[in-house]
């Protein structure tokens, strides 16, 4: 390739790594793999030094906040419009494979300097045939993208382990709670860097239980970020406000409130307005969704993050299965670089045998999931199924309000089942307590055609 047409090459790459950047929030990986010295243009190392500015001080970037940085409006305007989203959506998926074409990039100009030095030096006679070796392998470790290679030497390795005897000698938390009390004593909280899988069949409330957790630790003082790509954000809003209430969430969010219940809504509005919980109606590409909870991490130091749910997300080029375990195992890696843990949803294939009660085996898509997760749990709802009462512990307990918390996979925790109780007019998921008045009722009687009906307009 001739200089001419690589530089041309370049400045096109260049120009298109920053229209990606200015619609989609991708600057944490960007930052991993160049610099702005890798620009060739000048221009475009100014908007790239704007966008790092813009990026550190917490803010968005776009068209304003970079135009208020850089001199050249006219020339920002071009490569703004010239990469609209429907020109670059896929390059925009594979963002990670073309920063490192422009790395290369840089590699090769670097290296064409320095073969121009070496030659000079040469022809002068300033450097002998061992200098000039010693010069090349110097200059190539400079050359190299310097990336963080994550290697720990023994020393520190041991001085991780001190500080993490101390701190359990303590009694002190390791891990993020969810607010449910028996699920936490079992767990110490989800530790920093899990990704935790809440799989079940359809209708089982993963969703509620999701939101369910998400109430429980903003009521904690916690910070939560949720993923939804399928519930808008008012939907979401609308399901948190009606546990924090105990209001209907039809009610809410078709707006069909009475007086009294408007009056609840107003006394309640304050908890969630005060709470730390951000919630993004995310696309459903995997590049787009790491980028943004990267960044959301960061910005808000979150304590978890929820995405509902993983048979939604995709990678072009991929067939369903393969991409459903390329999103579970870089969401692992994301929860472990982040150091928060990751809350999955998943759905669970149809059963083929008519045994509906959760098995590993019935994570749909892939068996990836279940590798890249350090905890897979999952939800069961027997009264759905007509079943009047099962067998827990080795007592009979009424199936009537009762919900099956299933610890499937338990990476250093192992399994184990909790009782938690279903209140279907707020979605709801609780504690299971003995004066639960479920657990009072006498189940022979009860007549259950349709269990989720006060809720067929809520997806799950």
């Amino acid at each position: 390739m001739k200089e001419e047409e690589r530089r041309e090459k370049q400045k096109a790459h260049e120009e298109l790594i920053l229209g990606v950047l200015f619609h989609y929030p991708l600057m944490k990986e960007s930052k991993l793999f160049i610099t702005p010295e890798m620009f060739q243009i000048g221009k475009n190392q100014d908007i790239y030094n704007a966008m790092l500015k813009i990026d550190k001080a917490g803010e968005k970037i776009d068209m304003a906040t970079v135009m208020s940085e850089v001199k050249d409006g006219t020339y920002l305007s071009t490569i703004f419009a010239s990469t609209g989203r429907a020109d670059f959506y896929g390059y925009a998926e594979n963002f990670k494979k073309h920063l490192l074409i422009l790395a290369e990039y840089n590699m090769i100009n670097q290296s064409l300097v320095l073969a121009d030095s070496i030659k000079e030096a040469v022809d002068k006679g300033e450097l002998d045939s061992f200098e000039i070796l010693e010069l090349i392998q110097k200059s190539a470790e400079s050359i190299k993208p310097k990336l963080e290679d994550g290697v720990k030497d023994s020393q520190m390795l041991v001085e991780e382990l001190y500080k993490a005897i101390e701190h359990n000698a303590n009694n002190e938390d390791t891990g993020v709670k969810i607010g449910f009390k028996e699920i936490d004593n079992f767990t110490n909280g989800f530790q920093r860097g899990d990704l935790i899988v809440l799989a079940g069949h359809t209708s089982m409330g993963k969703t509620s239980m999701m939101i369910s957790q998400i109430v429980k630790q903003i009521q904690i003082g916690q910070k939560v970020g949720i993923w939804s790509l399928e519930m808008t954000s008012l939907q979401l809003t609308g399901r948190i406000m009606s546990q924090l209430t105990g209001l209907s969430s039809k009610h809410l969010t078709m707006g069909k409130l009475s007086d009294a219940e408007y009056e609840t809504l107003h006394n309640n509005a304050q908890t969630l307005i005060d709470a730390n919980v951000y919630i993004i109606e995310s696309k459903r590409d995997l590049n787009w969704i790491e980028a943004s909870i990267t960044h959301n991490v960061e910005k808000y130091k979150l304590d978890g993050v929820y995405i509902d749910y993983l048979q939604l997300m995709g990678i072009r080029g991929l067939n369903k299965r393969d991409a459903m375990g390329e999103c579970a195992n870089s969401l692992k890696v994301l929860a472990k670089s982040l150091r928060t843990p990751i809350h999955l949803g998943s759905q669970f294939k149809r059963a083929t045998d008519g045994n509906n009660y959760p098995t590993l085996d019935m994570l749909k898509e892939s068996g990836d999931i279940e590798n890249a997760a350090d905890v897979v749990a999952a939800l069961w709802r027997p009264e759905y199924y007509k079943i009047q009462e099962i067998d827990f512990e080795g007592g009979m307990i009424p199936a009537a309000g009762l919900a099956l918390y299933i610890i499937l996979k338990g990476r250093n925790i192992g399994l184990k089942r909790f009782k938690l109780r279903w209140t279907a007019e707020q979605t709801l998921f609780e504690d299971w307590e003995e004066e639960n008045p479920f657990t009072q009722s006498v189940v022979e009687d009860v007549r259950i055609d349709a269990p989720n009906k006060k809720f067929d307009d809520v997806p799950f």
